[in-house]
């Protein structure tokens, strides 16, 4: 029997099964960012679900995907996102809640990026969660360290190497590979989604997974940068089971910075595409 699932890639039936036998929850967490020239910039977000789901393998349990768009105190490093620190503290206090009313007694939260003040802003925010009556029986925090033998951009990408790209994806790219790709097909692509119940039939993560599809396919043959889904905020979800609901304001809290850096990293053109569409969803974007 499969010894852990992944939420966005699973169906209701599989999410009820591993509650069922191991009510555990991994939630990575890492920030997009400069890390250095030879190391992918989504590397923080990669280092946190590979770890979750190495514990997983073991001990079982439902791996999310990793929350990308919510890092701060960056110090404004190159091609590295800055938000406001309080949207993310609701954000993952909101989907902790949510968690443990579905039935989760162990939370890990994975924290892949290592800086002090979004490590004590977790550490805040599982406090309070514990404080609260329906929380989980557990709320870890763990701090994954930065190991060697992690693959870096050359080890990720060496296919691509000596030849242009039309397309990458910005979280497995360094530095160098994305300047370049901004300079040559100056597009950015990026996808949202929610996590949210689509019948008995769907993944959980359906609508993430068709935008970031469809980007990828588009920037195939336009070029330019594909980014992670951002599939923590969506708001206005149906009322159904395993569905995460999130107020429009931390949506709003991302896309607009989202876009003046983009903007300042010179990209001309920014697709937004959304496979979540109530109509105040799309009214927001």
């Amino acid at each position: 029997m499969t010894r852990f699932i992944r939420y966005e890639e699973s169906r209701p039936a599989a999410l009820r099964a591993m509650l069922a036998e191991t009510p555990t929850a991994y939630l990575p967490i890492g920030p997009l960012r400069w890390e250095g020239e030879a190391v992918p910039l989504g590397q923080a977000g990669i280092r946190a679900r590979r770890f979750c789901e190495e514990v997983a393998a073991g001990a079982g349990g439902v791996v999310f995907p990793p929350i990308y768009w919510r890092g701060f105190g960056t110090g404004g490093l190159p091609f590295t996102f800055e938000f406001d620190p309080e949207p993310m503290g609701h954000v993952v206090e909101e989907g902790l809640r949510e968690l443990a009313g579905w039935g989760f007694e162990k939370i890990v939260v994975c924290d892949g990026g290592g800086a002090s003040l979004l490590g004590e802003m977790l550490a805040e925010t599982c406090d309070r969660v514990m404080d609260r009556e329906e929380a989980a029986r557990a709320v870890e925090l763990t701090r994954v360290p930065s190991v060697p033998g992690e693959p870096s951009d050359d080890e990720l990408g060496e296919e691509r190497r000596g030849r242009p790209e039309t397309s990458i994806r910005f979280e497995e790219s360094g530095p160098e590979q994305v300047a370049a790709l901004i300079e040559r097909s100056p597009v950015a692509y990026v996808p949202l989604g929610a996590l949210e119940w689509h019948g008995e039939h769907g993944p959980l993560g359906l609508d993430g997974i068709k935008a970031h599809h469809i980007c990828e396919r588009a920037a195939q043959r336009t070029g330019g940068v594909v980014f992670p889904t951002i599939f923590w905020g969506a708001f206005d979800t149906m009322p159904f089971p395993f569905t995460f609901h999130f107020e429009r304001a931390h949506l709003k809290s991302v896309l607009h910075p989202l876009l003046t850096q983009l903007s300042v990293w010179g990209f001309q053109v920014i697709v937004l595409l959304t496979g979540h569409y109530p109509p105040t969803h799309i009214r927001l974007m």
